[in-house]
């Protein structure tokens, strides 16, 4: 606006005063300044590329909760400032994450925790409601596990409790969602699963944890209770599915323990 209309101008009134040689190199002499402001123009935008390209990956960070990666090769100020703020979003999102883990992971067996048991399984409660397929909450309890740690120490109580989750963690599809609820009781939510099914599962899991050993204990002294529960209804609480394997697993110690109950339909 301040060079260009005045030029504009100088030019017009010299046209009509009809002086042509001066009206060609005022028009050169504008052609040149468009061109100036042009390149002016691309220089800038090629300048602010770098700060561009971060706003499209923070925004799409912000969408899809994904950072894609910004490979930013300017060393000026503004290739400087997009790098460090990068960085930054990228250490932040690592926090999230770590965060979010801590938050739903059980500290100790390194299984999900009651937390992330009770957000996540009345989401697949309702998809397999919503897709008419079977679900199963398989819930168990460790026997007589304080007299484990009254007799043998927290530390061979805290060994067991880690050998168990690794059993149950090699023992489970990648589909399945096992966690420590409570301190000797894990719970396992099985998708596409019926309760006989969920049975041949709990079953290896049984044998399995009652052929653990860990000195100074004796072979067979650890075992576990279950207790099972398939969801029922169109519309099913996964609360009322939890309170029927509690109910079952409290059965299961009623009979004997070491041994498996399903709840009824």
């Amino acid at each position: 606006m301040s060079i260009h209309l005045p030029l504009m101008a100088m030019v017009a009134h010299i046209v009509i005063s009809g002086l042509s040689t001066i009206t060609s190199t005022l028009i050169l002499l504008l052609l040149a300044t468009l061109m100036g402001t042009i390149v002016s123009f691309s220089a800038v935008w090629w300048l602010i590329r770098p700060l561009r390209r971060l706003s499209a990956s923070i925004e799409h960070y912000r969408n899809e909760g994904v950072l894609p990666p910004t490979d930013i090769a300017s060393r000026d100020e503004i290739g400087i400032v997009s790098r460090a703020i990068s960085s930054l979003v990228t250490d932040m999102d690592d926090m999230v994450r770590k965060l979010r883990f801590d938050a739903n992971t059980d500290v100790l067996t390194g299984l999900a925790n009651r937390r992330l048991m009770l957000s996540r399984g009345p989401q697949e409660l309702a998809k397999a409601a919503e897709n008419h397929d079977p679900l199963t909450l398989l819930v168990f309890d460790l026997d007589h596990f304080k007299t484990i740690n009254d007799t043998f120490g927290h530390e061979t109580g805290d060994k067991v409790l880690m050998m168990v989750a690794h059993t149950v963690r090699s023992s489970l599809r990648p589909a399945d969602l096992a966690a420590r609820i409570g301190g000797e009781e894990f719970c396992v939510l099985l998708p596409n699963t019926t309760a006989q099914q969920a049975h041949a599962i709990a079953e290896r899991l049984r044998t399995s944890i009652e052929t653990l050993t860990i000195e100074p204990m004796p072979k067979g002294r650890i075992t576990a209770s279950f207790g099972l529960a398939q969801s029922q209804g169109k519309k099913p609480l996964f609360q009322d599915v939890m309170v029927r394997a509690d109910t079952a697993l409290y059965s299961a110690k009623e009979h004997g323990r070491n041994c498996i109950m399903i709840s009824e339909m």
